[in-house]
């Protein structure tokens, strides 16, 4: 007890400044940590915004790129140009750039063998079209490959959709935990008060006993 009147302010400006400290210290706390939740959730949102973007966009791009591969050796055979084997080649090479690249993006294990189906899928067509002399004597049958693009594009939206529903949880769990920090607030902050007004009622009826004898 001695101790503690030790510590306590003897003036009455130091009972003023460490009552506001007391009220405001639980109060900066609950705002930084608000403050800090926020920002890891528009982080997560911008990444999940980023990475849903990126992915619809690379499920199109198989689509895409198979029919170019197709529409290119298609031409190529009809015609005989260089510069369509050529853009058959760079098509054919960009696929595999996709394929690699969902295998980094992706998230399951069912997808990983999806597109390692789609590789061997196409590696047969390498294998069958070694070069221009091979693909205009070749039939190449292509819709194999598409056919295996569509449980890709279907996990593709799952993993958005599981993303999405994540980070709704992780919103909510946060608004939980600012609501039960507000309401651990409230008697945080009545004990503030009262150890306030305790500690202040000791040198108001100090000065109010001088006034007293004075007068």
């Amino acid at each position: 007890m001695r101790l503690m009147r030790r510590l306590l302010p003897k003036s009455l400006n130091g009972f003023l400044l460490l009552g506001l400290g007391a009220i405001a210290a639980p109060l900066l706390i609950a705002i930084l940590l608000a403050i800090f939740q926020q920002r890891q959730l528009t982080a997560a949102s911008q990444r999940l915004v980023l990475e849903s973007v990126q992915l619809a966009g690379l499920s199109q791009d198989l689509y895409e790129k198979i029919a170019s591969l197709e529409r290119s050796a298609r031409l190529y055979q009809v015609l005989r140009d260089g510069t369509l084997f050529a853009a058959y080649r760079n098509n054919d090479e960009q696929l595999a750039n996709i394929i690699r690249v969902l295998h980094g993006r992706m998230k399951s294990s069912e997808a990983d063998s999806r597109l390692d189906a789609l590789s061997i899928g196409q590696q047969v067509i390498r294998d069958t079209v070694r070069d221009a002399a091979a693909l205009a004597g070749a039939p190449v049958e292509f819709p194999d490959l598409a056919d295996r693009v569509e449980p890709i594009a279907a996990l593709i939206e799952q993993q958005i959709n599981a993303g999405r529903a994540a980070l709704q949880e992780r919103t909510e769990r946060a608004q939980r935990q600012l609501l039960w920090e507000s309401t651990l607030l409230l008697p945080i902050f009545a004990v503030a008060i009262l150890a306030v007004t305790l500690g202040l009622g000791r040198p108001l009826r100090q000065i109010d006993r001088a006034i007293g004898e004075l007068g």
